[in-house]
């Protein structure tokens, strides 16, 4: 009679029982981050045993997580390199042709803006009202009849003169401010630049 082979069950690439075993391990440290009461220099240093206990299991389990998922990444990105590559050439030609349609509706639309002008000239110099009106209604819809369903317009913008741009808009570099502050700036005009005190586990 052949023998049940026990097969153990794994989530994201890990067995059940290991995820087990880490959350048996981590349950008792975070009871004790719980129950932890400082109040005396004994206590205080309880408090960073118990901090180093919890830096060596997040070790532990980052540990575990990149060595699935570094080769993951890695294949990740091989793949998604690949296809881009493929599609490389489909997106430059994508670029091509609609550059080509915008700078034909750019030309049209120039075009129809001097027919719209020349209209709207004779509009005013036309002595006949009625016929003034007309001219004035056949100029409005010059523009219109360039317009269509393929192509949409949305507002955007370029700087022209920063120092004119409301401060609400304006966005402060974060990385580049810290990396002055660590190589010893300690004044920079609009900021109050201090030392911030944190706990450091080793």
């Amino acid at each position: 009679m052949a023998k049940t082979q026990k097969t153990t069950a794994t989530i994201a690439g890990v067995p059940s029982t290991e995820l087990v075993r880490i959350e048996k391990e981590t349950k008792p440290v975070v009871l004790a981050a719980g129950k932890l009461v400082i109040k005396d220099s004994d206590s205080e240093t309880e408090a960073y045993q118990v901090l180093t206990q919890i830096k060596k299991h997040i070790d532990g389990i980052e540990a575990k997580r990149t060595a699935i998922t570094k080769p993951l990444n890695a294949s990740l990105k091989e793949v998604n390199a690949l296809f881009k590559q493929l599609t490389k050439p489909l997106t430059q030609a994508d670029t091509i042709i609609r550059d080509k349609i915008l700078s034909f509706r750019q030309v049209r639309e120039e075009q129809a803006q001097a027919r719209q002008q020349k209209l709207l000239e004779k509009a005013q110099n036309e002595p006949d009202e009625a016929k003034a009106e007309q001219l004035q209604m056949k100029a409005e819809a010059v523009l219109a009849n360039v317009g269509d369903s393929q192509t949409t317009k949305r507002w955007t913008f370029d700087l022209v003169d920063i120092a004119k741009v409301p401060v609400q808009y304006l966005d402060i570099d974060n990385g580049a401010i810290r990396e002055a502050i660590r190589q010893g700036e300690r004044d920079i005009p609009g900021l109050k630049i201090y030392q911030e005190e944190s706990v450091r586990v080793v």
